[in-house]
């Protein structure tokens, strides 16, 4: 999960920060796909231990 979304950060949301649309990005900023990337990224360092 982490590399599709670090692909659609780079080259989709790159220089967009915030949750807002604009013109220039009219689905909204990179902040939701960069805490995936990190959740993702806590789940598959922490792993399944319960």
């Amino acid at each position: 999960m982490v590399p599709p979304l670090l692909g659609a950060i780079f080259m989709v949301y790159w220089g967009q920060w915030h949750f807002m649309a604009t013109a220039m990005h009219p689905l909204g900023g990179m902040m939701f796909q960069a805490t995936l990337v990190l959740v993702a990224a806590y789940l598959m360092a922490k792993g399944n231990n319960a």
